[in-house]
This record gives structure tokens, C-alpha cells and sequence, in this order.
């Protein structure tokens, strides 16, 4: 399991409704601000935010690091993007 580190390089986004998601060399994505899981394969992820749901879509996708308000998805990062809806 990889502890949290406070310096993340890679690129960031961050947008309304308070959540951040880093993406470090395509094998890692931090995400703070979710509020649970929705759904957890190997292939997909889907995580649920204040107004919104993020998918994420990979290869041999786990939970590398689950805290409370932070989450690092670890494996082969394809895609991860917005959808309505809760």
C-alpha cells in the first residue's frame, strides 16, 4: 500500500464542488474530495463526488491508498472524466 505524500507531481484538476484529482505517470491518480465508491472493478472505477460521478477506466485498477477524503487508484490509467448524476 503506498502511504499519501503531501508532493505530487503530474498534472492536477481541480474544479467546483471541492474535489482535486492529480494523475502521476499514468499508474497513479489521487483523488481528494469524493465522497464514497460506487463501484469497483478491475477495469472501472466509479467514485461519487458532491454533485457528480467520476469514472475512471484502466487496466488492473485497485485501491492503492483508501483514507478518509483521499484515494489512490493504482494500475494503468486509461481515462477518467465527469458524468451527472449521483
Amino acid at each position: 500500500m503506498t502511504k499519501p505524500n503531501k508532493r505530487r507531481p503530474g498534472g492536477i484538476a481541480s474544479a467546483p464542488g471541492g474535489f482535486t484529482v492529480t494523475l502521476e505517470n499514468g499508474r497513479l491518480l489521487w483523488i481528494s474530495g469524493y465522497l464514497s465508491v460506487i463501484s469497483y472493478e478491475r477495469d472501472l472505477i466509479v467514485l461519487r463526488l458532491k454533485r457528480k460521478r467520476l469514472r475512471i477506466s484502466g487496466h488492473a485498477l485497485s485501491l492503492d491508498s483508501y483514507l478518509s477524503g483521499e484515494l489512490c487508484i493504482a494500475g494503468e490509467i486509461l481515462s477518467f472524466g465527469l458524468e451527472e448524476g449521483l
